[in-house]
């Protein structure tokens, strides 16, 4: 008879420790509830400055310095990696808490926007391989035909993008550089002439003193 009273007893204080404990879960589920509900309405606000900060100061604010742009570019995706990271982490937490989940419209574009930069970007960096290629080379090696065609492939990549991004100051520049090396082309051309006399290539180093 004592056993089972002692069983009882142990049995009412486990009951009580169990409710115990729930009616604390609850309250610290909603202080975790209260808390990601903020996060929330942080991550927007946060949201918001990174997209402002990014046309602001961002990539497509150094076309004057396009290679400054390409590391600023890189150091905007780490930056938006860590955004998407975080917005996810959001929503999962948001799931667990059966609280609305938080659309993130500035991420979506800021997402956007670097996506584009990708691609101007890109074709600079195309760009910067194909010149350094050939300033590497050795004049009596390098073939005119290649840099030719080179730059042409160059060229196409250039009128394939599409409309909106043309008319971005990043592409412009990185269009220009691709203009001003196919200008000087002919030069080339004209100096790896095996008819070129050297009188023509005196004339040219006098001009250059």
């Amino acid at each position: 008879m004592l056993f089972r009273s002692g069983i009882a007893a142990r049995w009412h204080q486990l009951s009580c420790d169990s409710k115990t404990k729930d009616l604390r879960m609850v309250r610290t589920k909603e202080q975790f509830r209260s808390v990601t509900e903020e996060e929330g309405v942080d991550f927007v606000a946060l949201a918001k400055q990174r997209l402002g900060e990014f046309y602001a100061t961002g990539p497509s604010s150094l076309s004057h310095d396009l290679q400054a742009g390409l590391n600023k570019l890189q150091e905007t995706h780490a930056m938006l990696a860590e955004m998407k990271k975080s917005a996810k982490a959001l929503t999962y937490a948001e799931g667990l808490f059966k609280l609305p989940i938080t659309p993130h419209p500035d991420l979506v574009k800021l997402e956007e926007e670097v996506k584009d930069l990708d691609l101007t970007f890109g074709l600079y960096s195309d760009f910067k391989e194909f010149e350094m290629n050939n300033s590497n080379t050795l004049w009596a090696q390098l073939n005119t035909t290649l840099l030719e065609e080179g730059i042409a492939e160059l060229e196409v990549k250039a009128r394939r993008f599409p409309k909106g991004l043309k008319g971005t100051s990043c592409f412009q520049a990185v269009d220009h550089h691709i203009a001003a090396f196919k200008e000087g082309i002919p030069m080339i051309v004209s100096l790896k002439n095996d008819a070129m006399k050297e009188r023509h290539w005196q004339g040219l180093r006098s001009e250059e003193h």
